[in-house]
């Protein structure tokens, strides 16, 4: 059994090695999935939202992979085990550090996981006072949270386009994050910038190919933004 394991990550490592597409490296990392885990589990008690932790574990999981050397003996697993160690420092780095707490984020993913959906049905974009009826939120939480989203995400809106990713070292980041998009989220990021073979749109013609609304369309760039910031950070 454990030779056949053995032999089934290095024939996913040695198709990805030869075509570094993001497919490829979809089912790598979807393989290498328990060990990468089985790291991220090592720090759930620590205040770092889990999300961070995976994205920070999948970066050193693809360094791994691209130093892997079969001709030295060590499974693919084993060389990745090594690598998750750099995780010890980002966490530790971190902990004292003023980091959103987790129900945060889930918060902040709740307000607009709503306000898109309410921006997709409405057709534009909802006022304060239909959020905070479709959340149950207080009117003013709402206004809150959106004034502090809006002011967060404003560096974000300014680079809407992704043209940074382009330039290394910033285009390395897209190793990193893409498989963390949403289908959605992948599309419009290869629309917006004409990558894997599609033809570059503006954000209304992307609606359109998309069946959404403009409104849609940004707030998926949004998310495209923050998640490469995230990164870059």
């Amino acid at each position: 059994m454990a030779d056949r394991t053995a032999q089934q990550e290095f024939q996913l490592w040695k198709k990805w090695n030869e075509n570094k597409s993001p497919e490829n490296l979809n089912n790598l990392l979807d393989y290498m999935n328990p060990t990468i885990q089985s790291n991220v589990n090592k720090f759930r008690n620590a205040p770092i939202p889990n999300s961070a932790l995976n994205l920070e574990a999948k970066k050193w999981a693809v360094k791994s992979f691209e130093t892997y050397n079969p001709n030295r003996g060590a499974k693919l697993s084993t060389h990745t085990t090594n690598w998750m160690k750099k995780l010890n420092r980002y966490v530790y780095s971190r902990q004292n550090v003023g980091y959103i707490p987790e129900e945060r984020v889930i918060k902040i993913q709740t307000f607009n996981n709503v306000k898109s959906n309410l921006e997709t049905k409405l057709g534009r974009e909802p006022s304060q006072v239909e959020l905070a009826d479709e959340l149950s939120w207080p009117l003013q939480e709402v206004e809150r949270m959106d004034k502090e989203l809006r002011k967060d995400i404003a560096p974000t809106d300014t680079m809407s386009d992704f043209g940074y990713i382009t330039s290394d070292p910033n285009r390395e980041i897209l190793n990193y994050i893409y498989f963390e998009l949403s289908p959605q989220e992948q599309t419009v990021y290869d629309y917006t910038v004409g990558a894997h073979g599609k033809q570059k749109l503006s954000g209304n013609e992307i609606a359109k190919k998309l069946n959404v609304s403009p409104s849609k369309v940004s707030q998926l760039k949004r998310n495209i933004g923050e998640k490469i910031d995230r990164y870059r950070q």
